[in-house]
């Protein structure tokens, strides 16, 4: 089976062609910028931009399924919110033509819990509201709608799956990802901001644990057309993740607590029961088991 990733060398992809290289596919693996791992031999690399309509065409021809993992990130959306609407709906757009062109059997596509905005309700269902508060959220539920169309209109085959907070090795701390930002603070003995009491709670989930739901969709013809919330389906708070990191680290952090952001979401859990269903099973790695993992990862970044 011939599989296209996109965004294989962000974090999530480069722990999905990680996970992918040992199994019997064919993968090409796609993104702007160089991977940073040594490639599994069933993996061969592309340097594209999905903005670049004609060059993506080229690179879907032959492909029978699509995982969609490439973004522009929340942080851009705030610094730069056309840029990050272009490539969250554009390349979505040029990704989903190439599709029609080729006639590829599925898309995975990695949405994210961002386009709930503040839950009216927890846990949150698939069923929620949707009012995205965030310029990314409104490009990720966008890119929902045009994957939802194709499938009327052309007959593409998808799975949407919405990620809650992913966390995990090779998620670097300048992408702003809260874990390795903690972690990386509280190794160089700096100051670690909380924001208002810190009882914000979040839906924390392991990489790896993705990946195997994407490589069940992969394997499972019947896994297609479904919208599917990927979390852990735990609520935990910031305060609990960063005392936790301290711990797994054997570093007392140097907690700075300052008055809470306006817009922020007071809490997020996912409901998975729709994933159980999907998938028979839900990620399950253990936040503490999780993060161990990601401060191995973490502390070899810094000590080089």
């Amino acid at each position: 089976m011939n599989v296209t990733v996109f965004g294989a060398s962000g974090f999530i992809g480069t722990n999905l062609i990680q996970q992918l290289g040992n199994h019997d596919l064919k993968i090409t693996a796609i993104d702007i910028k160089p991977m940073i791992i040594q490639l599994p031999e069933n993996v061969k690399f592309i340097g594209a931009d999905i903005l670049d309509e004609q060059h993506v065409d080229t690179l879907i021809e032959n492909t029978d399924i699509v995982i969609h993992l490439s973004t522009s990130n929340l942080r851009t959306s705030l610094s730069n919110p056309k840029r990050n609407i272009k490539i969250n709906v554009q390349g979505t757009m040029n990704i989903l033509e190439a599709c029609r062109k080729y006639s590829v059997k599925k898309i995975i596509y990695s949405s994210a819990s961002s386009i709930y905005g503040i839950p009216k309700y927890v846990p949150v269902d698939e069923k929620h509201p949707k009012t995205p508060s965030t310029i990314y959220g409104v490009g990720k539920y966008t890119g929902e709608h045009l994957i939802r169309v194709y499938n009327q209109l052309h007959g593409i085959d998808f799975l949407v799956l919405r990620f809650t907070n992913v966390y995990g090795p090779y998620q670097h701390p300048s992408t702003g990802g809260l874990i390795p930002m903690v972690m990386s603070r509280i190794i160089n003995r700096e100051e670690v901001t909380i924001f208002g009491t810190g009882e914000q709670s979040r839906d924390f989930v392991y990489v790896r644990d993705l990946g195997r739901l994407i490589f069940e969709a992969i394997s499972d013809e019947s896994i297609k057309n479904e919208i599917i919330n990927a979390g852990s389906g735990v609520n935990t708070t910031i305060l609990q993740a960063a005392k936790l990191c301290g711990k797994i680290l054997e570093i007392e952090p140097n907690f700075v607590f300052k008055p809470q952001e306006s817009g922020e979401r007071k809490e997020f859990q996912a409901d998975l029961s729709k994933c159980k269903r999907i998938f028979g099973k839900v990620p399950d790695t253990s936040l503490e088991s999780g993060l161990k993992k990601t401060a191995d990862w973490i502390k070899k970044i810094i000590d080089t």
